[in-house]
């Protein structure tokens, strides 16, 4: 059973990573109207914390957000999470000041896009098409253990952060 769930998740990971995968997870099937991405969504709907657990941790890859590592408790959740603490490869010996650089500094080159993030805009809108929050809350909600409603929360707030920088407000 990990086994499948692992091979469905890099399926999943290896679409949404693309173009061409975006666009065929977001487009409306022909029977239903109801998109592939649509329905991954909706699986967080049902009553069952392990596979709510997995699809929570793919969105984080597919968000490129980093996910919490320890979930004893929310404040170290949230530390965990926290994009100014001291990551490993930030080390003295290993150019920890570019390293350091390019994670914490926001670009500055304004005349040409960022390919990555009309990639990740691109799917948060289509994330918020899919009622994401709302299905986020439901987890909160009703979650059977506190990780779970931990992890959804994390997500939750990162989700509208990106979607705060990235989205027009429009949307």
């Amino acid at each position: 059973r990990e086994f499948r769930f692992q091979c469905a998740e890099t399926a999943i990971l290896s679409m949404m990573r693309t173009w061409p995968g975006l666009l065929q997870m977001t487009e409306p099937g022909a029977k239903n109207g109801v998109s592939h991405l649509q329905a991954l969504i909706d699986i967080l709907h049902l009553d069952n914390s392990y596979v709510r657990k997995k699809i929570l941790l793919l969105l984080y890859e597919v968000l490129n957000v980093k996910a919490p590592t320890d979930l004893s408790n929310f404040s170290m959740a949230v530390e965990s999470t926290n994009s100014t603490s001291f990551r490993e490869n930030w080390k003295l010996a290993e150019d920890f000041i570019a390293k350091e650089g390019v994670d914490i500094l926001p670009r500055l080159a304004k005349s040409r896009p960022n390919l990555l993030e009309s990639h990740i805009g691109y799917l948060l809108a289509a994330l918020l098409k899919t009622e994401l929050p709302d299905a986020l809350v439901k987890v909160i909600v009703n979650a059977s253990s506190n990780e779970l409603s931990i992890l959804a929360t994390i997500l939750l707030g990162e989700l509208l952060q990106l979607s705060y920088i990235l989205l027009p407000r429009e949307l």
